[in-house]
């Protein structure tokens, strides 16, 4: 996970580039939506973009960008992802 001025930025698992050098045939979808529903104060914006695995849906990575308290999401994809 890394700051940037307002935003945080994390990481786990593999990329789109990196799975296809380790030979997995992989997808990748990118989410934008909002940290809380939108009634909820202190909402903000988020995008998510996980990849996975053609065929079996096996999550091989994921990047989360957003406001405070956005890349610890990361923690719940790591562990999903068995990357942790």
């Amino acid at each position: 996970m890394t700051k940037l001025c307002e935003y945080e930025i994390g990481r786990t698992g593999l990329s789109e580039r990196e799975a296809a050098e380790a030979g997995f045939a992989s997808m990748s979808e990118k989410i934008e939506a909002t940290s809380r529903a939108g009634y909820y104060p202190g909402s903000s914006e988020i995008t998510v973009k996980l990849v996975a695995e053609v065929g079996t849906g096996r999550l091989l990575g994921a990047q989360v960008v957003g406001a405070r308290g956005a890349a610890k999401r990361v923690d719940v994809l790591a562990r999903r992802s068995g990357t942790r």
